[in-house]
């Protein structure tokens, strides 16, 4: 039997709608247990003001202040797999089909 590699898993951050709690609890346990692969399983961002049938209150939601939350988890965490979930999807069915891209932290 080979070694086992570690690894931690995290998903449904949701930019600026992230547990404050939640998240500082995950941080000093990934601190502590120092995986040696670290994967992000999707809803990175929350993106309710471009969700379809999103209401009038919620069209005026702030996209930057969202994104710029789930980046600041991106650079922290530094990921080696992302996987997109259905509400990061969201941005990029705004730019038509085959649009998609490659999303990478800042190193």
């Amino acid at each position: 039997m080979g070694l086992m590699e570690t690894f931690v898993a995290a998903g449904d951050l949701h930019g600026d709608r992230q547990d404050a709690q939640a998240v500082s609890a995950f941080k000093k346990f990934v601190k502590e247990f120092d995986p040696k692969l670290r994967i992000f399983l999707g809803d990175i961002w929350d993106f309710r003001a471009i969700r379809e049938g999103a209401s009038k209150t919620e069209k005026f939601h702030s996209m930057e202040a969202d994104f710029k939350a789930g980046m600041e988890f991106l650079e922290w965490y530094k990921p080696a797999v992302i996987t997109l979930g259905n509400h990061d999807q969201r941005l990029w069915d705004l730019g038509g089909e085959g649009r998609r891209q490659e999303i990478r932290p800042a190193d």
